[in-house]
């Protein structure tokens, strides 16, 4: 398999025993070139933040003493394997996603390494490092901020919009657009909001189709109408909801969205997450 990334990029390929690290060039040192070489080690260090058939992700630090985020993606058996004997593994795809997303000014914490590990085409155990995201403002907080502040839960709807009509201008579909992905950063005394979890994220030639803007468009919406049902986040349907975010999003990408198209993938969205619609 050839190498996807490359010196031109600023990407350091690290060949391993069984397998190859790419370093971000602007992270590289001798710390995360050994956690490169031995992942497992910083990982069982990590306070875990999640552990499951699938992944295992936590955060801890490298010798040098910066905070990282570090993520293992698990072979989960044998159509795992099949499916990923050609395919570009998940930790560096997402490492693609966003070195491209920083290229185009997207708050994300800095990708610092892919690590991926393979014995004749059979892919192994993956991982991704990423800095460790200081300054950001605990989910909670933000939720309160969106429900009790006047005009917060607007202007945080046109923030997003706005940056997901960029990102989808630059050809990038996150993917997984969803409220638990948006990371939100104190600076002083405003707040902005960025971006994280890259697995499910795609680059493509030139701006995104329909399609792949409605995905990610209906994702944001339903998770933030879940919270809505939960928190009592104006507004107070569905349908305003969609529009909160939808018209921001015209106006900046210039087309039009089906409205019932789009509520039908949001409800696809909540249905799944079995959660009932606001009336």
């Amino acid at each position: 398999m050839t190498d996807p990334l490359s010196a031109s990029q600023g990407i350091i390929p690290l060949p391993l025993r069984s397998g190859t690290a790419w370093i971000n060039a602007l992270a590289d040192s001798p710390a995360l070139r050994r956690a490169a070489q031995n992942p497992e080690t910083l990982l069982n260090q990590v306070q875990l933040i999640k552990d499951s058939r699938s992944t295992r992700a936590g955060i801890g630090t490298l010798e040098s003493g910066i905070r990282v985020f570090i993520k293992r993606h698990n072979n989960k058996g044998l159509r795992y394997t099949l499916r990923y004997l050609f395919r570009e593994a998940r930790p560096l795809k997402a490492f693609r996603a966003a070195l491209a997303l920083r290229e185009c000014g997207v708050k994300i914490p800095m990708p610092m390494a892919a690590i991926v590990f393979r014995k004749a085409r059979i892919l192994g155990l993956s991982y991704q490092i990423s800095e460790a995201l200081e300054g950001g403002i605990p989910a909670e907080e933000l939720r309160s901020r969106l429900a009790n502040e006047p005009g917060a839960a607007e202007a945080f709807a046109t923030e997003m919009s706005l940056l997901l009509a960029h990102i989808h201008a630059k050809g990038i579909a996150h993917g997984d657009f969803k409220f638990s992905n948006i990371c939100s950063i104190k600076e002083g005394d405003k707040i902005s909001y960025g971006l994280w979890d890259f697995d499910a994220a795609t680059l493509h030639k030139g701006p995104l189709p329909l399609r792949l803007r409605r995905n990610d468009l209906a994702r944001l919406c339903s998770s933030y109408v879940e919270l809505g049902i939960r928190l009592g986040l104006p507004p107070e349907n569905e349908s305003a909801a969609l529009e909160l975010f939808l018209a921001p999003y015209e106006r900046a990408a210039n087309m039009r969205f089906p409205r019932d198209s789009m509520l039908a993938i949001m409800r696809h969205h909540l249905q799944r997450k079995r959660k009932c619609l606001p009336k």
